[in-house]
């Protein structure tokens, strides 16, 4: 089966929109399709279904709307699922999904499955304060069978089985203006992927006839993905990764090592997962959660908590200097072996993103205390690193 994401990327390489705007579209787009007919079980209390909510972020100019557009089209194209896209009331939106819909090709949509979708999502929903209420409410299929809206004056309206994927774009300024205090303390910002990019991808005047894009192929892929049934198990490697991580977050939560006022680091375990099975979905039809499946999913959702941070306070860090600390300590505890990307990302969540590190990083080998090794990709306290910060940083 072809690699629905790396199909992708190759198709729009000569795009100016950034790599990881692509990536996360195609997962929302493989979200939309797949709808709630495959699942993972945690433990047997519940199942969980790989719906996702995404925003793509950016400033003016950053290329946001092709990734959201293309995903638009190619599940359209899928032709299984409600497309949701415009301006629309929430009651508007919680109407259509609990109405069966007849699709083009005869086959009907009984349930509440959709792709809320727009390129500018501050400007999706039409005021109501409690919009977003509703779409934390709705994200979380593990807890409605039926999901019930009852109004004095407008009737009952019951959504059979809801599983929503939204995929929208916006500005850190608009997105402000957007979001609610509530949303923010009360799950809706815990339950979004925010994507968040500062230039384009690359810089490419488009002057020159390319071929267009391959929709066929890719709808082809992604039509494939639509039909994938049944219920997720883990590879042997994947679940000790799932678990060892899992058990480090949760006892630095216990810490108090960090404020946690969104409630997204307490659901990132789940986020995690159900991005897992969609990049498994991606690759292949085997419902199988695969180590490189779990270890790109832990790496993709733990670049966030930064982006967060700008969004829900206005602004970024203000000092680097706790994450420098962070980074050195643990070069020193590593007693002269080398410390991997990877495993410095999973343990310092929310701490900082890979962008930041890459900062950190490139300040310490400029002063000659770090070295950086590759294949994998490794830091190491260099020999003058050893002497001048050895015993400075705890």
């Amino acid at each position: 089966m072809t690699d629905f994401i790396q199909q992708i990327l190759e198709a729009t390489y000569e795009a100016e929109s950034p790599k990881a705007y692509f990536v996360w579209s195609s997962l929302a787009a493989v979200s939309a399709v797949v709808r709630n007919n495959v699942y993972l079980s945690k433990g047997g209390l519940y199942d969980l279904r790989p719906n996702i909510y995404v925003l793509l972020i950016g400033p003016s100019g950053v290329r946001k709307g092709l990734p959201v557009s293309l995903a638009k089209k190619l599940v359209k194209e899928v032709n299984n699922t409600r497309v949701i896209s415009g301006v629309s009331s929430i009651e508007k939106i919680i109407e259509e999904l609990a109405h069966a819909e007849t699709k083009s090709d005869g086959t009907m949509v009984s349930d509440g499955t959709c792709l809320l979708v727009n390129d500018e999502f501050s400007t999706a929903l039409l005021s109501n304060d409690m919009a977003q209420t509703y779409l934390t409410s709705l994200h979380d299929t593990i807890y409605h069978e039926d999901w019930t809206y009852q109004t004095k004056g407008g009737g009952k309206l019951t959504i059979k089985n809801p599983y929503i994927t939204i995929l929208g774009a916006s500005n850190i300024v608009h997105l402000n203006d957007f979001l609610l205090a509530k949303s923010i303390t009360g799950g809706f910002i815990a339950r979004t992927f925010l994507v968040k990019a500062d230039r384009p991808g690359k810089i490419n005047p488009l002057v020159d006839d390319q071929d267009p894009l391959p929709i066929k192929a890719l709808t082809d892929t992604l039509r494939q993905i639509s039909k994938i049934k049944g219920k997720f198990e883990w590879s042997q490697n994947a679940k000790e990764l799932f678990v060892q991580w899992y058990h480090e977050l949760r006892e630095k939560l216990l810490q108090n090592d960090f404020d946690d006022p969104t409630g997204s680091v307490n659901r990132i375990h789940d986020q995690a997962l159900k991005v897992a099975m969609l990049l498994s979905l991606s690759r292949n039809n085997d419902l199988i959660l695969h180590m490189q499946d779990m270890e790109e999913a832990i790496r993709l959702c733990t670049e966030f908590q930064s982006t967060i941070n700008q969004v829900t306070a206005g602004s970024g860090l203000s000092s680097m200097a706790p994450q420098i600390n962070y980074f050195l300590s643990d070069l020193i505890r590593a007693q002269g072996e080398p410390v991997e990307h990877k495993s410095i990302m999973r343990r310092h969540y929310g701490d900082f993103t890979t962008e930041e590190l890459g900062k950190i990083v490139e300040t310490m080998v400029s002063t000659g205390i770090v070295e950086v090794l590759h294949d994998p990709l490794r830091y190491k306290l260099s020999d003058k690193g050893r002497i001048e910060i050895g015993g400075l940083v705890k």
